[in-house]
């Protein structure tokens, strides 16, 4: 479940909705992102009307392209004035947009502050504008320009830049989701028109696109309309102008006739950026629903009554356990006892599409399983659902507790009792923090795991009615 992150344009058929069955199996036969791709849906800037009434529609200035600034000359998309609305404190999330009208995307110097910060790390201003450069579309320009708006997606964990992990890119993706549902469910934008999203730390060429669609069809739920939500990636930069591609296409800069950014707030001596993914678990459904829509997934099972469907979510890498069989007899025994169902999620051998990532996670009342990136999955369990994680010693999980508590989904813990006083501790060696992801973890099931188990399913049981009791 080694998930990898990277985002591709892959036009999808309507009839099928995002149906990552046929259009990638064979790992990623589909084409990568070409410029003749990227400009099918794409307009003249003439005669084009601001999508948002609340943003200006014309640039101050027609300057040359900006390595450094540019991301003051981006507005915020919602500022609260007086006492216009009744904002919840938890809703602060609605105002972290920022927006630009009719702006060309570019490359960027590379000059920012990443991996090597040993304190805070850069802020999203800082790390950004090395990344990419802006300017105002000229007056005189003629090329394509993407209607509505394009949300510029960084992603940033921490101090690291690193994009290679599906937990990763819920941290930038969903709060952008989060930020547009909110100002959308209290009327401060009446739709939500993004068209297209750029990826711009990730090559067309990596070789992540052949482990997974999760990343790809993930960020075009952003859009309203996820079949023709656009994706562009680090290739479709250009630094100055348009430049030639292959077989003779032209590669125009990316320009835009809105430009959306996420000002994701530093979390100050915590030393990473504050993480925020839902604000209220409506939102949490939302996303989820407009997978469901996507997919063409039953609806049914997006409202199904609570049941009896527990998933253990086995890896074999060496973030899983190493008695796995020994753990799911006694596991299966558990929950038959219970009047529970017990379904077993080996390992991939080959990639598993997000479609029935999604169908598995809905349909499962409790995941169990060890930390790790694959428990993003839980944006699709049912609100009122539960997750237990499997902590190792020295080691607290935070990232999914906290998606999981968001989104409306119960946690539970299990930890080793042979270890619980070195939990506030994690072993050092010379100096460095042991990794205990990577640690060798066998749990005894009667002592590490079924105290758990007891408190899940007792506080589940009694929270929804799942069906009868066994007698």
């Amino acid at each position: 479940m080694n998930f990898m992150i990277v985002i591709t344009i892959v036009f999808l058929q309507k009839s099928t909705a995002l149906n990552v069955v046929s259009a990638i199996s064979g790992v990623r036969s589909s084409s990568m992102p070409s410029a003749s791709l990227r400009q099918k849906n794409t307009t003249n800037l003439s005669g084009t009307k601001a999508v948002w009434d609340t943003v200006p529609d014309k640039e101050e200035s027609q300057g040359s392209w900006q390595y450094q600034g540019w991301w003051d000359t981006f507005r915020p998309l919602y500022v609260r004035t007086g006492t216009d609305i009744g904002l919840e404190s938890k809703l602060a999330g609605m105002m972290d947009l920022r927006i630009r009208d009719n702006v060309c995307i570019g490359k960027g110097n590379d000059q920012f502050i990443g991996e090597t910060t040993k304190c805070c790390g850069p802020t999203e201003k800082t790390a950004v504008e090395g990344l990419l450069s802006m300017k105002a579309v000229p007056k005189n320009y003629s090329g394509p320009v993407v209607p509505g708006a394009v949300v510029i997606l960084t992603v940033h964990h921490y101090s690291s830049f690193y994009w290679g992990n599906i937990d990763h890119l819920a941290e930038a993706a969903l709060p952008v989701f989060n930020a547009l549902s909110q100002l959308h469910d209290h009327g401060l934008i009446s739709e939500m028109p993004i068209k297209g999203v750029l990826l711009h730390q990730a090559a067309s060429n990596s070789s992540q696109f052949r482990n997974t669609d999760w990343f790809m069809n993930v960020v075009k739920l952003l859009g309203e309309d996820p079949n023709n939500t656009q994706v562009f990636l680090k290739d479709d930069l250009v630094s100055a102008g348009p430049r030639p591609g292959k077989n003779g296409t032209i590669i125009n800069p990316i320009c835009v006739q809105r430009a959306v950014i996420l000002d994701r707030k530093h979390g100050g001596d915590k030393g990473h950026m504050e993480r925020r993914f839902f604000s209220t678990p409506h939102s949490a459904f939302k996303i989820k629903r407009n997978a469901f829509i996507a997919f063409g997934l039953e609806q049914t099972m997006l409202h199904r009554p609570p049941g009896r469907m527990a998933s253990m979510i086995i890896r074999s890498d060496k973030q899983g356990i190493s008695n796995q069989d020994e753990v799911n007899m006694h596991l299966k025994q558990y929950l038959t006892d219970r009047c529970w169902s017990l379904r077993l999620v080996p390992p991939f051998k080959t990639p598993m599409h997000l479609k029935d990532q999604v169908a598995l996670f809905a349909s499962t009342d409790l995941s169990i399983s060890v930390h790790g990136a694959h428990l993003t999955n839980l944006i699709w369990q049912p609100t009122g659902s539960g997750v237990l994680i499997m902590e190792k010693c020295g080691f607290h999980d935070k990232d999914f507790s906290q998606l999981a508590n968001e989104s409306g989904i119960a946690v539970y813990r299990s930890r080793q009792t042979s270890c619980m006083r070195l939990f506030s501790k994690p072993k050092l060696s010379q100096g460095k923090h042991i990794h205990e992801l990577s640690q060798p973890f066998s749990p005894i099931f009667d002592t590490d795991l079924k105290p758990a188990l007891d408190e899940a399913l007792k506080d589940m049981e009694s929270t929804h009615y799942r069906g009868p009791r066994c007698v």
